[in-house]
């Protein structure tokens, strides 16, 4: 019985090792990056947040999963994105370039989370009903991807059992693709031989692809699939990471990682339009020919529901497409008014570089506005009332709540209003025309274009034949523009707006990491190497035995037969020339039993049974 418990011991200590092995690689390769990527959960997986009081289970050195940390390092992140974590107050219009820099947190990564080694308290209040469905899209996101990528790509690894002075191929899940792991040098870590590998990764395009995670963005405004500052909005990935491994195990006895997503602005210049469609509402009176008594129109007082669509061209986003049209309802039925009332729809183009409409696509021509670094000189601005271009002259310059300003004046003097689409608010009849004189200001900011005041007047005439023919008379005026307190709001924004200009182009780190084994996880690892060390000390000295024993039992098959064959001719009467046979053959498988007395020394220095070899 002892004997056989001592196999049975061995047996099991084989299988153990055969199982670290196997189970090697997913340590090194699945278990590691998942702490990292917060995809394996270590310890009690429900004590996350900081308020449980679940103990979670014992881990290193006898200590609470939850208390001992596996990675060290510190964590960078937008400035504003900090203060808006935090809840630090900041006044928008007064923010600087600093504010565009990094703010640097020492943290260790735990079951707990991330924890602020400073303040000791995570540095991500969770929130489970949040964060759960978040991590849920997350990991369908994920697993939909890595699938798809299985089918496609054979993910490498590090060798396991040691690796040599020579470059490899590993996965990168950040990625979603192998890279090169470099050779970088050899050196000493606690007593261990570690070889150095180094991958890298420099200005990768994120996407929602890359498997890390999605940028989502409105759908319905020119800020782009990012929903950030603006169209044209680039992502940046760079990963450095460093792998110290065991040279006879592969097992990593620490890991430096760094890595840094960033944003490249762009040309904050640009003009900036809201892609989809926008409605509004206003009222008014129009009048429609009577259907019974010729030459009699009816007064309709209607809702005018205004609709403008914006697009980006495909192949080109600095063009901006517009369809413009308008809807009459009756103001009293709310019914819509018949088809051949309805104001014509209208198409158009602009460069948003330029900021003036492209002749190519529909009507328009001049400027759709002012565009930024202004110069004192006339620019032809399109005016929707009119349905034509109006100069704009440079005036003088002079300066409004505390700010330089170009003022630009627009004259519109005697012109026909002929467009269906304006809802005029005088009687109109066959043989009546209407003329419209105006005068528009505006105050511009040179730099930035932005408009820090407005004064505009207008007159609609009406111009009669007959017997007073060339007389105009004045039916509808008007006069309006900004008070002073509404300049002052505006001028506000103009740091602001000075500062996302003075950005355009520019790359800004968003978040940054710099991380690295904390010493229990590496103080675990070497135990674990030591122990991945023996036992491959073991199979080394078991493979060949292994061999060993099976030549045994092919030499031992072929005797155990001529034994019993020599048992049955010794019972058998007749055996005169059956007995030379047997003492021929029986000197030759001498030599098994004296390789078997040989190979014992071995394996009883091994201290296994083979009595019953």
């Amino acid at each position: 019985m002892r004997r056989r418990t001592r196999i049975a011991l061995r047996i099991v200590g084989l299988v153990t090792g055969i199982s670290f092995i196997l189970f090697s690689p997913y340590w090194t390769y699945v278990l590691i990056p998942g702490i990292l990527n917060g995809e394996i959960k270590v310890g009690n997986t429900n004590s996350m947040s900081s308020s449980s009081t679940n103990s979670g289970s014992m881990g290193m050195n006898g200590q609470s999963d939850e208390n001992v940390s596996f990675m060290e390092g510190r964590l960078g992140m937008f400035s504003l994105i900090a203060k808006l974590m935090n809840n630090e107050t900041f006044d928008i219009l007064n923010i600087t370039e600093e504010d565009f820099g990094i703010s640097w947190y020492n943290i260790s990564i735990s079951s707990n989370g991330i924890i602020n080694k400073d303040t000791g308290k995570p540095l991500f209040p969770s929130n489970e009903n949040s964060s759960n469905s978040n991590q849920t899209n997350v990991e369908n996101k994920n697993n939909d991807t890595k699938k798809e990528t299985k089918k496609n790509v054979k993910k490498e690894s590090f060798p396991i059992g040691g690796v040599e002075k020579k470059d490899y191929r590993v996965w990168s899940d950040s990625l979603q693709r192998n890279v090169k792991a470099e050779y970088i040098g050899e050196r000493n870590f606690r007593g261990k031989v570690v070889y150095l590998y180094r991958t890298n990764a420099e200005n990768e395009t994120l996407s929602s692809g890359s498997g890390m995670f999605s940028m989502g963005g409105s759908e319905s405004s020119s800020q782009g699939d990012n929903g950030l500052f603006g169209e044209g909005t680039k992502m940046f990935y760079d990963e450095n990471n460093v792998y110290w491994l065991d040279r006879e195990t592969s097992i990593p006895l620490n890991m430096e990682m760094g890595m840094k997503i960033s944003m490249q602005m762009p040309n904050l210049r640009l003009l900036q339009v809201s892609v989809g469609e926008r409605v509004y509402n206003s009222t008014g009176t129009i009048w429609v020919e009577n259907d019974t008594i010729p030459q009699k129109y009816d007064q309709i007082e209607v809702i005018k529901e205004s609709h403008t669509e914006c697009w980006l061209d495909k192949k080109d986003s600095r063009i901006a497409h517009f369809r413009t049209w308008a809807v009459y309802y009756d103001n009293e039925t709310k019914e819509m008014l018949p088809e051949d009332v309805q104001p014509i729809p209208e198409s158009y183009a602009v460069d948003r570089l330029t900021y003036m409409y492209i002749p190519l696509y529909g009507g328009r021509s001049g400027y759709y506005w002012f565009p930024p670094l202004l110069e004192k000189r006339t620019y032809p601005m399109w005016d929707s009332t009119m349905q034509n271009t109006v100069d704009a002259c440079f005036i003088e310059e002079t300066v409004i709540a505390g700010y330089r300003a170009y003022l630009f004046e627009l004259r519109a003097e005697n012109i026909t209003i002929e467009s269906s689409n304006i809802a005029l608010p005088v009687y109109r009849h066959p043989g009546t025309e209407y003329l419209y004189d105006s005068i528009t200001r505006y105050w511009l900011e040179p730099e930035t274009g932005m408009m820090l005041s407005y004064w505009m007047n207008g007159t609609f005439k009406l111009a009669t034949g007959g017997p007073l023919q060339g007389i105009s008379y004045p039916v509808v005026s008007f006069e309006f523009g900004l008070d002073e307190n509404t300049s002052k709001l505006i001028a506000g924004y103009i740091p602001l707006l000075k500062l996302f200009y003075s950005l355009s182009f520019r790359k800004i780190t968003l978040f940054t990491l710099e991380l690295h084994f904390s010493d229990a996880l590496v103080d675990m690892l070497l135990t674990l190497d030591v122990m991945f060390s023996n036992i491959l000390k073991i199979l080394r000295v078991y493979i060949p035995i292994a061999f060993l024993i099976s030549g045994l039992v092919s030499v031992s098959i072929p005797t155990i037969g001529i034994v019993r064959e020599r048992r049955r001719i010794r019972n058998c009467p007749i055996h005169g020339m059956k007995k030379i046979e047997i003492k021929k053959n029986t000197k030759k498988i001498e030599r098994p039993r004296k390789q078997l007395n040989v190979y014992k020394k071995y394996v009883n220095a091994l201290d296994i049974s083979v009595d019953n070899m």
